[in-house]
């Protein structure tokens, strides 16, 4: 049986990343068929534009969305606001899968209502070529087993809002990141070679990803690009494979 990570990746770290959403909640994680037809939302400043919205699946009367964001970058907690706006109209609960114009990267938003007057938008971002196991790992949380589904085939209200809490936990997705982060850590602490075991060899590794990390913020922001290709740290390395460089030396 395949690994469920692994299979949730295959409908996501590809060229039809939008396309393959339906097949991801459907297949991948037994949410029911889309009951909404297309729809095109206007949506107000700061995004000023009308937006395509294609149904991809639902469960219980929750809608699940993929939202065609006309941009090369992700929008911006101001942004989903706004969209968030627009569509709570008719949609107070929904599950909203933002992808790019270049189909390369991808953000599940959950508009969790915490009061009357307040709704909290959580999000788990994506990327082809990229894959985040903390974003796989919370995704993969959005499945129903056959017996979560009940005896009528669907889950109760208060089942299917539990499962999008639980996995779009601030809390747990941070732990998951930092017990990510520290096996990686490790993984590359204790194949250096070159640099003597201890103190040393920490802080050198401690270094290197600090340098990484201020590396991948800058890319994300957009500010960092190689050859036009945001995906800077990717596009560097894979520049240096091509002409047999060492990465870490020479680039």
């Amino acid at each position: 049986m395949p690994n469920p990570l692994s299979r949730i990746e295959s409908y996501l770290d590809s060229p039809n990343l939008g396309d393959n959403l339906p097949r991801l909640f459907l297949e991948g994680l037994n949410w029911g068929r889309a009951g909404d037809p297309p729809r095109r939302l206007a949506v107000g400043n700061p995004v000023a534009k009308t937006l395509d919205l294609t149904p991809v699946a639902q469960l219980t009367g929750l809608p699940v969305f993929r939202v065609d964001w006309p941009h090369a970058r992700l929008p911006n907690l101001t942004q989903r606001r706004a969209v968030h706006r627009a569509l709570e109209q008719t949609h107070v609960e929904h599950l909203l899968c933002y992808v790019t114009d270049d189909g390369r990267q991808a953000s599940f938003v959950w508009a969790r209502p915490r009061d009357k007057k307040t709704t909290e938008l959580r999000t788990l971002p994506y990327e082809v070529g990229s894959p985040a196991r903390t974003t796989l790992d919370r995704v993969a949380a959005l499945g129903f087993t056959l017996e979560e589904m009940g005896l009528y085939g669907e889950p109760t209200p208060t089942a299917v809002a539990d499962k999008l809490n639980a996995a779009f936990d601030v809390e747990a997705v941070t732990k998951e990141f930092f017990r990510e982060y520290r096996e990686v850590f490790e993984q590359t602490e204790a194949a250096l070679k070159g640099v003597p075991k201890g103190e040393k060899r920490r802080l050198y590794t401690q270094r290197l990803f600090n340098r990484l990390m201020f590396l991948w913020f800058i890319q994300k922001k957009g500010w960092a690009s190689f050859e036009g290709d945001g995906n800077y740290l990717r596009a560097l390395f894979n520049a240096a494979e091509a002409g047999k460089e060492d990465f870490l030396n020479d680039r």
